[in-house]
């Protein structure tokens, strides 16, 4: 985006040039002219002598200005490369008429690098002259026409190798398709128009710059059509730049993980390319592949780090001391050999440098989702590689210890800056042991407990919890008493059945005396705390809630992904004895499978009819109430909803107000939908009634249903569709025995 304003600037100096080229006459257009031709007055073939520069290495270039990032040995520039000038320019060493046309040509490159012209055949225009047949002792026009365009000729001389050089120097970037091995073909074609006793002359001068054999579009040498290289990076930038917008509102920390996030979810990482020796650093179409909206394009490190670098360098911080830089190294973890790896360090609003690996934190990778994302290291060692002194960083993951250092032209380019490369520590160790339980009321729940005397004297106390695709903030919840201890209690809420086998990583943070403290990372799952708890005695019925659990969490697997992975089953891992302790066979469901209507005669004036309702899962069941309303006026209307729950013995009522309502068109029919959420498993066979009122009136017949009677329709009438009727056996058998194990609870 930079490029392009640097691009107008000259515009408006082409535009300016144009008065410096002299005419003897000005044209005089209140007379209609007459005898108007063109033809083409000479041809001549360009040879550039300078052709050393690499096209891909150009490209290469073209790419990282077009992105405004800087080569990765370049020194770190978050804010100052927005304010980047141009390089010192050869276009004022040129005459008059050569800087018209390099002017010229420049404006006509601009469709070439937006990507919106394909063709590489760039003309220059010249102002028109006009000579009366006087000037050259003729008195008729044909006489007229071979010195008047002589003279024209003479008034717009340049020099074309010296203009296409200036081009080269100032701009080698944006010429990067430009084969200059090849001849390139000038044309100068010529426009004659006569008025009564005059000739206007006008020039055209075509260069034919012939296209890089990489960069035609079809793929030959000597062609002038560039292919969609051009579209492919303008494209990319534009991506990159929507989610820079769509993230301004956004603090700097929330900005620094939305952009993590982004990238890990836009490309996945190119294992083939990395084990490609062929494969180095400064390939320009890793950033490219980032953000260019195809799957199919992915990238190796290079690609991650230059594209968080460019969304960083985009932003507008709060804070003047965010920034972020790219670095290049070896990485390994354990005992396993160091490869070649590229990196950001991020510099945050506290001054400090921070590691920044979004590589190794996209899914499946050793510090998914943001183990080794702005953190400090664990320990340092000082060591000395290949001939030259450098410090090796250690970072402790959930399992792993992962080790980085700098490779020697990093270290030589900040030699006068080291401290630029010089990591902080973790906070503070914060020494707290963790103990977890599960909550199945209303969602599904992790519990996390810390001991109250592990935090006396420590304030802003919270926790940080990271799963597949998001990071919770929870501070210091409720307190609760367990075997003679004082805990606090932090609950993460909302947790989807397809989830309840992923990892969450849990870091408790505190301060104490201005210090900033944080504890070791604690990982957990709803799957580990049922395999934990069918270890101990906590009796049958217990143990068959536990196990219907993940066969349930099992069967959702098997209806949402296309392909799942057998890790990805929640029930692989258990015992044939424990597998016996489910429900065998699937419980029996209800013989009733549509609506109820009770109480008709009660409701004499009906205004609403209730249609039906649907099911939803997610962390918990949900239910929506389809109706059709017969009055005008909604302003006081509601739905209440009330059943006895079985997971509390208390009897629950629920108001959505019409504001509350949504609305779908069928037919020209508007519908209304009454949402009721958060229906724990316990009471999926509840009978529910929904009734509608307007004010105190009831409006509506009370309609009776449950979460079973609508799960018995869904097997009526999908029998032949054996994932889903195994989804709705297993949810079933999971509710029914939740039902149990809480009855037996309550005793």
């Amino acid at each position: 985006m930079k490029h392009s304003k640097k691009l107008l600037s000259l515009l408006i100096t082409a535009s300016m040039a144009i008065s410096l080229i002299p005419a003897t006459v000005m044209a005089d257009t209140s007379k209609a002219p007459k005898n108007v031709s063109t033809e083409d007055i000479e041809t001549e073939q360009l040879t550039i002598e300078d052709a050393s520069d690499n096209s891909d290495a150009l490209f290469a270039g073209y790419v990282n200005r077009r992105f405004g990032i800087a080569d990765e040995t370049s020194a770190p520039a978050t804010k100052t490369l927005k304010k980047r000038g141009a390089p010192s320019s050869l276009r004022d060493q040129l005459t008059d008429n050569e800087k018209y046309v390099y002017d010229s040509l420049l404006l006509d490159l601009q469709p070439v690098l937006e990507g919106t012209q394909t063709s590489t055949a760039l003309s220059v225009a010249f102002p028109e002259h006009t000579f009366s047949f006087g000037e050259f002792d003729v008195s008729d026009y044909d006489s007229a026409i071979g010195p008047a365009t002589e003279k024209a000729k003479e008034l717009t001389a340049f020099d074309a190798n010296a203009v296409i050089y200036a081009l080269l120097y100032d701009h080698p970037y944006e010429m990067f398709w430009y084969d200059k091995t090849a001849q390139t073909p000038m044309t100068m074609r010529a426009g004659y128009a006569s008025q009564s006793n005059s000739v206007t002359i006008t020039l055209t001068c075509i260069f034919e710059f012939p296209v890089a054999k990489a960069y035609s579009a079809t793929n030959e040498t000597g062609t002038l059509k560039l292919g969609n290289v051009m579209t492919a990076v303008n494209e990319a930038v534009t991506n990159a730049n929507t989610i820079v917008a769509n993230s301004a509102s956004l603090s700097d920390r929330e900005k620094l993980i939305e952009y993590k996030n982004k990238i890990c979810d836009l490309t996945s990482y190119n294992t083939a390319a990395a084990h490609d020796d062929t494969t180095v650093f400064g390939d320009p179409w890793q950033m490219i592949y980032v953000f260019d909206g195809d799957s199919g394009t992915n990238v190796v490190c290079e690609g991650y780090a230059k594209a968080f670098k460019y969304l960083c360098d985009q932003s507008d911080f709060t804070s003047d001391n965010i920034g972020c830089y790219l670095v290049s190294g070896k990485m390994w973890k354990n005992n396993k050999s160091a490869e070649a790896h590229m990196w950001n360090i991020v510099t945050l609003e506290d001054g400090k440098r921070y590691l920044a690996d979004v590589t190794n934190c996209d899914t499946g990778s050793i510090g998914a989702p943001d183990l080794l994302f702005l953190t400090g290291y664990d320990g340092k060692t000082e060591i000395s590689v290949s001939g030259y002194d450098t410090t090796q960083y250690d970072f402790l993951t959930a399992r792993d210890t992962v080790h980085y250092y700098y490779d020697k032209k990093i270290e030589n380019t900040y030699q006068s800056n080291h401290q630029l490369l010089e990591l902080v520590a973790k906070a503070n160790p914060l020494e707290v042991t963790f103990r977890h339980t599960c909550s199945f009321l209303n969602t599904l729940a992790v519990n996390y407990y810390v001991k109250e005397s592990d935090l006396a004297g420590y304030s802003d106390i919270y926790l940080e919890v990271s799963g597949a695709g998001f990071t919770n903030k929870i501070v210091r919840g409720s307190k609760t008493s367990a075997d003679g201890e004082n805990y606090y209690r932090f609950a993460l809420s909302g947790i989807y059945t397809y989830s309840m086998g992923s990892d969450l990583t849990a870091v408790l943070h505190a301060t104490k005396d201005g210090e900033e403290f944080k504890s070791e990372r604690d990982v957990y799952s709803v799957k580990q705390y049922a395999y934990n708890t069918l270890k101990l005695d906590y009796g049958t019925t217990f143990k068959r809630f536990m196990v219907d659990m993940l066969n349930y969490g099992s069967a959702v697997v098997d209806y949402a992904y296309v392909d799942p992975t057998p890790e990805m089953y929640l029930n692989k891992d258990l015992t044939n004895e424990q597998k016996a302790w489910g429900t065998s066979p699937d419980a029996t469901l209800t013989s009733e499978t549509t609506k109820t209507y009770v109480d008709q005669a009660a409701v004499p004036d009906c205004k609403v009819a209730i249609k039906g309702y649907q099911a939803y899962l997610s962390d918990s069941i949900a239910v929506n109430v389809k109706m059709s309303i017969n009055q005008d006026t909604l302003d006081d209307v509601k739905m209440i909803f009330t059943y006895t729950s079985k997971a509390t013995g208390e009897d629950v009522e629920v108001v959505i107000p019409s504001s509350k309502f949504t609305t779908t068109n069928e037919g020209g029919i508007t519908y209304y939908w009454a949402k009721l959420e958060s229906i724990v498993a316990q009471d999926a066979r509840t009978k529910i009634t929904a009734k509608v009122f307007d004010g105190d009136r009831q409006i509506s017949y009370t309609y009776e249903f449950s979460v079973e009677i609508y799960m018995a329709g869904i097997l009526k009438n999908n029998s032949s569709n054996e994932i889903l009727v195994t989804l709705v056996h297993k949810l079933m058998n999971y509710c029914i025995s939740a039902e149990n194990y809480f009855a037996e609870r309550r005793g």
